[in-house]
């Protein structure tokens, strides 16, 4: 959602959601819970909607790189 998290993300880090559960934008209200519960993969998007990666989405609002486009050092 930033240009920070953009960086963070670029450089294979973790972003964190815990204070932020509005920028996880999924289909569904449920999805959240449902990704969760099966470790499942989620597209990640920049600011103006192009795909930047694949991550795994953890139960505590962690997301983790797994797939990085455009990655920096």
């Amino acid at each position: 959602n930033s240009e920070e998290e953009l960086i963070s993300w670029r450089s294979g880090r973790k972003i964190h959601f815990q204070n932020n559960i509005q920028n996880l934008k999924l289909e569904r209200k449920n999805k959240i819970e449902e990704a969760m519960a099966l470790n499942k993969n989620i597209l990640v998007f920049d600011q103006k909607n192009n795909i930047i990666g694949i991550a795994e989405l953890d139960e505590v609002l962690i997301i983790k790189p797994k797939v990085v486009f455009n990655a920096i050092g």
